[in-house]
This record gives structure tokens, sequence and C-alpha cells, in this order.
């Protein structure tokens, strides 16, 4: 600040906070923690401050919906990967649908795209359809409720083929990242600014000596997310639903034990700053194994199913919530389902 501007008359330990404004569309709750001259300016140092900071009580129930979500009819990822986005007829009760076309090569071992034999290409489209129930409740000052609940369909139909020689590896491959705009919404008198985004990434797992020709076709609704309550502590929510997915014709020259699964990831974030995350991940794996029989015939036996985790993170410290100190990557659910299994003559 200028000095001009000192008849703002600020003072330590006291709070400042705003709505949507041009210059900060995120809004802001910040704590003052000093007050100096440098020069010509005052300086204000703050931090991170909660809304149980300023109110003894409040309540907030959100169902994300974006009824007047206005996001260009087609966009694209950093991979030039085209990104399509459809309203819901069912306003009150998702974001939308967000689908994402793929025709390129998501994974190069060495990072040069001229050598074909250490790659996994990708090809087709899948599709994200989220929607959140956040809440958070308190009462003088300590919280009593809190939960951040993602509910989201996922769609896919994918062909995906491994080169013959990919080595051990464990990648997760960011396909988009889909920004949502600002929305504010009121505890009491103090504005909180939500702003959430989309990641969308594709986990890969395993090894292949192998090339490897496959793909996956239908849809799963995914249920994950974190309760808490005071008294009864922290329960974590993971379902899975209408799960109808089915393998392409599989072929293979040699074993492998490979998977691949789609991370869709859903932030949120409370004044611009990371708060809690929640990433549900959906797909498939498939595993083979090399024989030779009694007449010197080879083929491979595999299996395949689908799959199905969630990951939790959060800001520790968000509205005072104790023991809120996940890191992303916390592991809270895994589980599959057995599809398919066959044999592949060589």
């Amino acid at each position: 600040l200028r000095r001009t501007h000192v008849n703002l008359n600020l003072k330590s330990q006291e709070y400042l906070v705003a709505g949507q404004l041009a210059v900060a569309p995120n809004g802001f709750l910040r704590k003052i923690k000093s007050i100096y001259e440098e020069g010509d300016k005052v300086v204000v140092e703050t931090e991170i401050a909660e809304v149980t900071d300023l109110m003894p009580d409040g309540n907030l129930d959100v169902i994300y919906n974006y009824v007047n979500l206005k996001l260009k009819k087609s966009m694209k990822t950093d991979k030039g990967d085209l990104v399509s986005y459809k309203t819901s007829s069912e306003k009150g009760r998702n974001l939308g649908s967000f689908t994402i076309s793929l025709n390129r090569v998501i994974f190069d071992a060495d990072g040069n795209h001229k050598t074909t034999h250490d790659q996994i290409r990708a090809n087709g489209s899948f599709t994200v359809q989220p929607s959140l129930d956040f809440g958070v409740r308190f009462h003088w000052w300590h919280l009593q409720e809190f939960r951040s609940i993602v509910t989201s369909r996922k769609i896919a139909n994918l062909d995906l083929t491994w080169s013959h020689s990919v080595p051990l590896f464990g990648h997760s491959i960011p396909l988009a990242q889909i920004p949502l705009p600002p929305v504010t919404f009121w505890i009491g008198w103090v504005p909180v600014v939500i702003t959430n985004s989309v990641n969308v990434s594709l986990d890969a797992n395993g090894s292949v000596n192998a090339s490897i020709s496959t793909g996956v076709q239908g849809s799963v609704i995914l249920r994950e997310g974190i309760h808490y309550n005071r008294g009864r502590g922290w329960n974590y929510i993971h379902e899975a639903h209408n799960l109808n997915f089915r393998f392409k014709p599989l072929s293979a020259t040699v074993g492998f034990n490979s998977s691949v699964a789609l991370n869709g990831a859903f932030n949120t974030s409370f004044y611009g700053l990371l708060g809690v995350g929640i990433g549900a991940n959906a797909g498939f794996y498939v595993n083979g194994t090399y024989y030779v029989d009694s007449n010197r015939l080879s083929f491979i036996n595999y299996f395949a199913g689908f799959k199905a985790g969630m990951n939790e993170y959060a800001r520790a410290g968000l509205f005072g919530i104790p023991g809120l100190n996940f890191t992303w990557g916390y592991p809270i659910w895994s589980q599959s389902w057995p599809i398919t299994q066959g044999t592949i003559p060589l």
C-alpha cells in the first residue's frame, strides 16, 4: 500500500475478507500478522485464516450444479486433445459432461517419439460427469460436521496399444485440467469463495515385454468422499454402481502384467488456496502368462477385469478440522472385479 492508504487504519491480528473482486477473482480471507513501512510503501503481512476464526456459528450445504457455467463448446488440453463440454439435463445434480478425445502416444519411456518400441498409445474418448456434495457446520467455534463427497459417472471407449518393450513403469499421465469459475457462498456475513477444477489423468502401472492391443468400453458410477462428525470421527465413503464394462478383443505376443486406470480428481479451493480434493480412478487391468505346451505350441493365458480406487488430500487446518492432514496419494480404497479370461495362441 502507498502511504496515501494508511488511513485504512489496519491493525495487527485483524482480518481482511472479500468476495469476488476484479483484482481478486478468488476473493480472500487473511489474518494480519504485521504492518511495517518500506520506503514509500506500507507493507501488510498476512497469513491464512479460517471462517471459524471470525464467527462462532455457521452452516453451509452446497450441491454444485453450475447452472450458469460458461465454458466454450470446445476446448483443448495442453497436449492438443479436444475437450467438449455438454450441459446436463439434470442441472441440479451434476456439472455436466466433459469429454476428452485422444489419439496420441500417452507414455514414452525414453521421451523420444521417434523410437516407438517403448510407447503406450491411446485412441478413443472418455467422459467424466462429476458432482460435489459439500457441507460444513460449526458451533461455538468448534467444527460439528464436514463432508466432501464426489459422485462421478465415467464413460470410456478407448483402444490401447503397448509397444513390445515398455520397461517397468508406474506413472500418472496428465491428460487434462478443466478449471471451473469461482462461486461465492455465504456463511453468515462472511463470503466464502470456492473454486473447483476437474483434473483427469491416466494411471499406468506394470511391465510389458510384448506388444499388446486391446481396449475397454463402458461406464461406471463412483461415489467417494469423506465425512467428519464430531463425536463419531471420520467416515470414508466408497461405492461403485452400475458397472457396465466390456473388453475389446485382446492380442499379444509375449507375457505381460499391466493396468491402466482413468483418474478423475475433483479439487476444491477456498479463496484460491487448495482445500480438499478427491481422486477417483476407474479402469482395467490385464495380466498374461506365456506358456509352451508339450507339443511345443506357445500361447498366453490371460485374465482381465475392472478396477477402482480413491485417494484423498486436504490442507491441514481447513475449517479447524481435527486430523485433517491428508496428502495427495493417500489410499483410501481399492477394489477389482474380474470380467474375462482366455487364451491367445501364438
